[in-house]
């Protein structure tokens, strides 16, 4: 009898732990939503989805649209086009310092964009350039989760892309203003992808 007054007691203990613990943990989160505020110099809107399929896997749809016009006669610069990433990461190291989470992980992505720009000749007259482009990448990163849901990410790993473009694509970038011409032309071959977004996770 007074086995069973001990092992009841512990029973319930156990049954109860797991509702317990997550009060004590930070939440895993489900969808990561981010972006680059400093894409818009570009003219760029980037959106990264992220979902976690387990604690320590996450598919994510990076994505980003260029749409923007300005200037006139000499100065006229337009530009449209898309690009999509699809990214596969694996997180190696989940460490938690005053209830923040510090995440590092390696990834693996495949890049697809194209898009189209315009400038004016002398007469006026539209100069257009078109460019498709493949590629992937490598990277190591890490990603704080911070205890207001919000996010930081960071990322590094060598990359190649392969453009195939008119003429005149090139071209137009260098009449595409200070940002436009100091990036240069788009060359196809191996380069070092870095970058960071900011995001808010579910």
């Amino acid at each position: 009898m007074a086995r069973k007054i001990l092992i009841i007691p512990g029973i319930v203990f156990l049954l109860a732990l797991p509702k317990l613990m997550p009060a004590q943990e930070t939440q895993q989160p489900v969808i990561n939503v981010k972006t680059n505020p400093f894409a818009s110099m570009l003219s760029m809107i980037p959106l990264s989805a992220e979902v976690f399929v387990s604690p320590k896997v996450s598919a994510s749809a990076n994505v980003y649209i260029v749409n923007s016009k300005n200037g006139e006669s000499e100065t006229y610069f337009d530009q449209n086009g898309f690009g999509i990433s699809p990214e596969l990461r694996y997180y190696f190291t989940d460490n938690i310092i005053n209830g923040q989470k510090n995440r590092v992980y390696a990834s693996i992505l495949y890049n697809y964009e194209e898009g189209t720009n315009t400038t004016l000749d002398r007469l006026d007259m539209p100069i257009t350039g078109w460019n498709h482009a493949m590629g992937g990448a490598l990277l190591i990163g890490n990603q704080w989760f911070f205890k207001n849901r919000f996010t930081f990410d960071v990322f590094l790993g060598p990359a190649y892309m392969s453009y195939i473009k008119n003429k005149d694509f090139d071209t137009n970038l260098s009449k595409g203003g200070f940002f436009m011409s100091m990036l240069g032309t788009k060359a196809s071959g191996t380069r070092i992808k870095f970058g960071f977004n900011i995001g808010i996770a579910f």
